[in-house]
């Protein structure tokens, strides 16, 4: 039995390209950790992209963890800002354990990263996400019936398994007994909240795409 080969590169557009059929006794490859797995996956992505004429910045990270200063988001990439070496961080959040969901959310992640910091989930966001063959609320995408179906022919031939199993949410539900002031993000439309005390004394904070959070 040999081991699947790497995706072709076949680009495609406003339609999701057919998975080559593997060859008889081709076996998925096994990845050791979810951060390879994720990794492969953004390889594949990079010839799509470019197809689509967006192509993606050549330093990216991607690794499987809790967003930071959210409990709800499930997906998030950071300004290269913030990396010591000027590269996108991308978190994927650990209460994932679906591949094909988690893949739908690199691509909307992936989506951020192709296009200029600061753009949001607006126009040129929505026209790549629809031509990926993603659907929904582009601030809450999901994979269309194409993607969907792409996705799931893929994933079991050149990804095989997600090496991980789901974690609880930090999101304890537990009631906020301190009145907090609701700060959005401009550029990316992130929402965190904070004292009025801290925000007076302080000044409101730079967000993780670059942009100044505001009430």
């Amino acid at each position: 039995m040999t081991t699947a080969p790497y995706l072709p590169h076949s680009p495609y557009f406003s339609e999701i390209i057919a998975a080559p059929k593997p060859d008889a006794g081709t076996v998925a490859p096994s990845f050791p950790t979810r951060e390879e797995w994720l990794s492969v996956f953004v390889k594949y992505m990079r010839p799509v992209f470019a197809a689509a004429g967006s192509p993606l910045p050549e330093k990216i990270r991607i690794s499987c963890a809790f967003p930071v200063r959210t409990t709800t988001a499930i997906g998030q990439i950071l300004s290269h800002r913030l990396s010591a070496d000027q590269t996108r961080e991308i978190f994927i959040s650990p209460v994932l354990s679906d591949a094909a969901r988690v893949c739908d959310v690199v691509i909307h992640e992936l989506v951020h990263a192709a296009l200029p910091e600061g753009t949001g989930h607006k126009k040129e966001f929505r026209r790549l996400a629809l031509k990926l063959g993603l659907a929904g609320k582009m601030t809450a995408t999901i994979a269309g019936d194409k993607l969907r179906a792409w996705l799931d022919s893929i994933i079991p031939v050149f990804l095989g398994p997600y090496p991980h199993s789901k974690v609880a949410s930090l999101d304890t539900g537990k009631k906020q007994t301190t009145r907090l002031v609701k700060l959005q993000c401009p550029a990316c439309e992130m929402i965190i909240r904070t004292t009025r005390q801290w925000l007076e004394e302080t000044g409101a904070p730079l967000c993780a795409c670059g942009g100044h959070f505001a009430t």
